[in-house]
């Protein structure tokens, strides 16, 4: 709002002091009645925050327009203690920096790629995703952290690091379950091996997770939203996962779980234990407006504050929310009587664009009781309820909002279910016959002269081109990749297979003067159809 909207800072306190003092001088000119307006409660939730003090606001200006004297208080008895501020334990504690600086680690480490620096590529990458897992907590969507595992398999596999890459693959199907590669942006072969990545982890057996949570929170699992709590998981991968609770308004709460196979695991969150929160409202007389229950002492109580206060009238009132309009109740207490009252009820569409017309309304009557000394609508029940349709709710359950239905619990599957084992993984357009352990070695026809290798460094799709199309470069070696077993499913990682290496050396040993003794009996120079396998 423009200054030049606002009245003078002079005028508004001295109308502020003659309000205080009652401005009795104003009243008796007139012959106006005097009103005490208290700021309109908040009765249930959905609604801003600031919506009670913006209504109190518009009514006490138009009750204003009207002629009619007011005393605005914020309560008639003592303020409540403040109550002591919450702690959160699980609050994110990592870098909030952390997602931007591995950004600009992974565009280094594609820099590196696109000149062929695959070991600079892997570095850069290696860095990034130490930054995120450093800091998953506060990072919103891990499925960033999963990005950057899929760029360092392709990284390791282009750098002929065939285990490292399969590592980095499994882990990016983890975050990122049901992410499928699009052949348009990767080498055929790639999109092969990364769907056996799928394969094996998704193959695993899954857990479950019960998320418990402030009902209505956002539960993101891993960077993915998968619905309001409380939640349950089912078909959730093994290992480590991010479970994430968001509520607007509210802070952030997050923590890092461990899941296996075939068990259940109970994920809780401060405020998980507690129903829809009750409004808001402060102590004593101001509670019990929010409450909807405004009992004879409560009413009592008004009518003192009043007369303290040299008022005729006590005028009070509630909001709350249903599906279509912000419903609006106020009441009178009569001084001078200590009678209770309704004013018009009005209602507020949720664009607010009707609030100007109804406001009218509600401060009509209100001006015909107060100028006629009596309450028209008068209430002799007692507790007082201000608001006879708002369904109050019942402990132990969770609250519906008027025309919202009650919370229920939801099951969701964090995983797609496990998927048919792929097709062997050759060079694009080549036949090959597989040895024992997985391994293809050269064709008949390349002279013998090309080592059998596991894996081809892959390259951009566009550097691959078509077999068998004119120009085009060779195919790289035969290929096929084994299982990968996961890391926890392995007997031992490595120190008992040494003897494999010892007998494959041997044999490749063996093989090659094999072959050179036959060349030599045979006394033939024709290499080309020569072929080596074990």
């Amino acid at each position: 709002m423009s200054s030049k909207n606002l009245l003078p800072r002079g005028w508004v306190g001295v109308w502020v002091g003659a309000a205080i003092l009652g401005t009795t001088g104003l009243s008796w000119a007139g012959g106006n009645p005097k009103i005490l307006v208290l700021p309109y409660q908040h009765m249930n939730q959905g609604m801003p925050d600031d919506l009670g003090e913006q209504t109190t606001v518009v009514v006490t200006r138009e009750l204003s327009a009207q002629g009619l004297n007011l005393i605005r208080a914020d309560d008639v008895g003592p303020a409540p203690s403040a109550p002591p501020p919450e702690t959160n334990p699980d609050a994110p504690t990592g870098d909030p920096q952390a997602q931007a600086q591995a950004e600009k680690y992974v565009e280094r480490a594609r820099e590196a790629m696109d000149d062929g620096e695959f070991g600079k590529a892997t570095k850069m990458l290696e860095r990034a995703a130490k930054l995120v897992e450093q800091n998953g907590d506060a990072v919103p969507d891990l499925r960033t952290l999963a990005e950057i595992y899929l760029q360092a398999g392709v990284a390791y596999f282009r750098d002929g690091m065939e285990d490292e890459g399969d590592d980095m693959l499994n882990r990016a199907v983890h975050l990122d379950p049901e992410r499928i590669l699009d052949a348009a942006d990767y080498p055929p072969i790639f999109v092969k091996v990364y769907e056996r990545a799928r394969f094996n982890v998704l193959r695993r057996p899954r857990g479950r997770v019960e998320v418990k949570a402030q009902p209505g929170a956002s539960v993101l699992f891993d960077g993915r939203n998968l619905g309001k709590a409380p939640l349950v998981l089912t078909d959730v991968l093994p290992g480590e996962h991010w479970v994430r609770v968001e509520r607007p308004g509210e802070a952030v709460q997050v923590k890092k779980i461990r899941v296996r196979g075939d068990k259940t695991l109970d994920v809780e969150f401060s405020g998980a234990g507690d129903e829809e929160p009750a409004p808001a409202a402060a102590a004593g007389v101001m509670g019990a407006i929010a409450g909807n229950k405004v009992g004879a002492d409560d009413v009592a109580a008004l009518a003192k504050a009043g007369k303290k206060a040299g008022a005729d009238f006590v005028m009070f009132g509630g909001i709350y929310k249903t599906d279509t309009a912000y419903q609006i109740r106020t009441a009178f207490v009569a001084v001078g009587s200590g009678k209770v009252g309704r004013v018009t009820d009005i209602a507020f569409d949720l664009d607010m664009l009707s609030a100007e017309i109804e406001v009218f309304k509600l401060v009509e009557d209100a001006k015909n009781q107060a100028e006629a000394g009596a309450l028209s609508q008068p209430e002799a029940e007692s507790p007082f309820v201000l608001a006879p349709k708002l369904r109050a709710p019942r402990a132990g359950r969770t609250i519906a909002r008027p025309g919202q239905p009650e919370t229920k619990l939801t099951t969701v599957a964090a995983a797609p279910a496990p998927i048919k084992q792929p097709e062997s993984v050759y060079a694009e357009g080549e036949a090959a016959e597989p040895a024992a352990g997985g391994v293809v070695v050269a064709k008949a026809g390349d002279g013998g002269r090309r080592p059998a290798t596991k894996a081809p460094s892959l390259v951009p799709k566009d550097e691959v081109g078509q077999v068998g199309s004119a120009g085009a470069p060779p195919p790289p070696p035969l290929t096929t990749v084994g299982t990968v077993i996961p890391k926890d499913e392995q007997e031992d990682e490595g120190g008992s297979l040494w003897w494999v290496w010892v007998v494959a050396g041997v044999a490749v040993a063996g093989a090659a003067t094999a072959g050179g003794i036959l060349l030599a009996n045979n006394g033939s120079s024709d290499q080309g159809n020569l072929t080596i396998r074990w």
